[in-house]
Parts: structure tokens; C-alpha cells; sequence
């Protein structure tokens, strides 16, 4: 598989397990990897993986 793949899905893994932190989509949603990260991984780090903007507080 291509590194621009991989990529991508590496970053939409990261932005569905940041929706599932924010509370956009429910944790029982997530499936393999974007449920990885939601249970080991930050908000801050999964919105460094994330190719979406931060939330500003």
C-alpha cells in the first residue's frame, strides 16, 4: 500500500476517534484502529494526528 494511503487512513482513523472524544459520534461506533487511539491517545494528540482544525476553548 502506498505511503499516501496509509496516510490517509491514519488520519481519518484519528478524526473519528476525535469525534467520538468531542461527542460528535457515539464510541461504540468505532471499530480496529480509530477505537485504538480513542482508548490509549489525548484529545491534543489525536488533534495533531487529525488533518481538522482544533477546537478553540
Amino acid at each position: 500500500m502506498p505511503a499516501q494511503v496509509r496516510y490517509e487512513h491514519f488520519t481519518e482513523a484519528a478524526e473519528a476517534a476525535l469525534a467520538a472524544r468531542r461527542g460528535t459520534i457515539r464510541k461504540t461506533a468505532l471499530r480496529g484502529k480509530p477505537r485504538e487511539m480513542y482508548e490509549h491517545l489525548t484529545v491534543a494528540e489525536l488533534e495533531e494526528m487529525a488533518l481538522i482544525p482544533a477546537a478553540r476553548h
